[in-house]
């Protein structure tokens, strides 16, 4: 209570002095300043301290109550005497001082600012007033204030921990106590198992003892069973050799009976094969000397080499039937017409490619060579030629829609060669006619109509005639399929193209040279391999 009463008359006391002061020399806008920093500074002074009003927001409310102060202490330092200046100043901020002082008492942990303000107040008023002892006493006094608050919060704490720390060192006690209890019960177990391990170790010794016994017997009775295993799997060998010997023997025996009965039977059999091979070797030799007749007649029927050379002499014939009698043959006729009071000589010549190879192909030949004989009696037309060949043949073959009727055939080109021979006339069936012009890089190529003589074509079929100018040094080409069907020993078959490219390459040779290479081509292109099919190529230079 004397607190309060001294400090509520000292702050009537400086502002009573401070009104009468400021009154006399204040102008307007000061008087505006000043009454701002009263206003701010009374709220400071004389409100009580609201409970639920945080630290920060009273701080900031003092701060800004010392901000309009500051600016009264400025305009009290121009306007009043420095003895008023110092007396209203200095007692104004003793009053600040002692409000603070009593703000942060009254609970130093959350109005921890007004320590600072406590401080910044004072050296302040000291600032104003050096020889102030009031000043330095409130100093004095809220420093040692401070340093009781620290000293009583010091031994608190001490006996906290002090109080913490008996705690602590009784539970300490107590683990000691218990870790004592367990070690006791842990030696006394520690000697049972000691114990317990003599009486074991004594059992061991016992057990290792019979257990060396048992181990003795046990390699005796070892030894002796090892030793009764081996004489009975010498007396086991012994007997599975006996039954293997008596198998065998079994075995031995019975084959010689089965090999002597089966050499017997191969004996007979190879007598009979012995025999059947001398009846084939004879039927052999006789079928090959038939085809070797057969041979003989067909080449009879063939035109003469000689009477081609003779009208042709700028020609060859390569032909290579595959076996010793031929599907392919050459047919020649020299026809001497009547007409217009005069002769004119017409040579017809043609490369055919029948059905087949070998027996077959040669009677399909026979027949065709003899239809060929029959229709050129009748016209030297090439067309009608071919015409009367196919309604021939397929007569002679009894050929017609039925399912049972035969199908075989031949394929022809057919040239006819004027006298003067700068003119040729063409028809085929299936096989063309090439044409190399003297100094061309080219073959011109004469399509045949794209049918067979016999078979499934028509009676009344049509063949087309050609007919094409030549020049002298021209060559002509007629020829089977046979030359470009061989396989090499790459089974690599020539084809036409290759045909053509031989052929182009070799027209600075002579009709011969060119008949030579090709024989000689084809063979080395086939090598070891079987001839696939029978060879007729024909070639004639104007």
């Amino acid at each position: 209570m004397g607190y309060r009463l001294k400090f509520f008359l000292l702050l009537f006391t400086f502002l009573t002095v401070s009104n009468s002061i400021v009154s006399q020399n204040e102008t307007d806008e000061q008087k505006a300043k000043i009454a701002a920093s009263w206003n701010a500074m009374e709220r400071i002074l004389y409100a009580e301290l609201p409970s639920d009003t945080s630290e920060a927001i009273e701080c900031n409310r003092l701060d800004s109550a010392i901000y309009y102060f500051y600016d009264y202490i400025k305009i009290a330092r121009n306007t009043l005497p420095p003895a008023a200046f110092k007396t209203k100043v200095v007692y104004y901020l003793l009053a600040l001082q002692t409000r603070f002082r009593y703000i942060y008492l009254r609970n130093p942990e959350e109005n921890y600012c007004y320590k600072e303000k406590n401080f910044t107040v004072l050296n302040l008023a000291l600032k104003i007033d050096p020889n102030n002892m009031m000043i330095k006493n409130n100093l004095l006094l809220f420093q040692s204030e401070i340093e009781r608050l620290e000293h009583n919060k010091t031994k608190e704490m001490l006996k906290s921990f002090e109080y913490e720390n008996s705690k602590q060192q009784e539970l300490l006690d107590a683990k000691i106590r218990l870790l004592n209890t367990q070690e006791a019960e842990i030696l006394l177990q520690k000697h049972n198992l000691i114990t317990q391990q003599k009486k074991l170790n004594s059992q061991n010794a016992e057990i290792a003892l019979g257990e060396k016994k048992i181990s003795e017997q046990k390699n005796i009775l070892t030894a002796q069973l090892s030793k009764i295993q081996t004489q009975n799997l010498i007396l086991l060998l012994f007997i599975v050799v006996l039954i293997l010997i008596a198998s065998l023997s079994f075995f031995i025996y019975r084959n010689y009976r089965q090999n002597k009965k089966i050499n017997k039977e191969l004996d007979l059999r190879n007598k009979k094969i012995e025999n059947a091979y001398s009846i084939i070797e004879i039927k052999n030799q006789e079928i090959t000397d038939s085809i070797n007749y057969a041979q003989r007649i067909q080449r009879s029927l063939l035109p003469p080499l000689t009477d081609v050379k003779a009208l042709l002499p700028e020609s060859f014939i390569l032909f290579q039937p595959k076996d010793i009698v031929s599907g392919d043959f050459y047919w020649f006729y020299n026809s001497q017409e009547s007409g217009d009071g005069k002769e004119e000589t017409r040579i017809l010549i043609a490369a055919a490619d029948c059905t087949g190879h070998g027996v077959p192909g040669a009677f399909m030949s026979t027949i065709g060579a003899e239809k060929l004989n029959e229709a050129v009696k009748e016209t030297t037309d090439v067309s009608l030629i071919l015409n009367k060949v196919n309604r021939g043949l397929k007569k002679v073959l009894r050929q017609s829609e039925k399912a049972d009727s035969t199908r075989d055939g031949m394929d022809i080109a057919l040239c006819a060669f004027n006298g003067e021979m700068n003119r040729v006339e063409y028809a085929g069936a299936n096989r063309p006619l090439w044409i190399v012009r003297k100094g061309s890089a080219d073959i011109e190529e004469v399509k045949a109509t794209k049918v067979a003589i016999g078979g499934y074509t028509e009676d009344e079929q049509l063949f087309t005639k050609h007919t094409i100018d030549l020049q002298k040094g021209d060559s002509v080409y007629v020829f089977s399929d046979g030359f470009a069907d061989q396989f090499s020993p790459q089974d690599k078959k020539l084809m036409t193209r290759k045909f053509k490219e031989i052929l182009l390459s070799i027209q600075t040779k002579t009709m011969d040279e060119q008949k030579t290479f090709l024989d000689t081509f084809i063979n080395e292109w086939r090598g070891e391999m079987e001839q696939t099919d029978d060879i007729l190529v024909i070639g004639i230079r104007v």
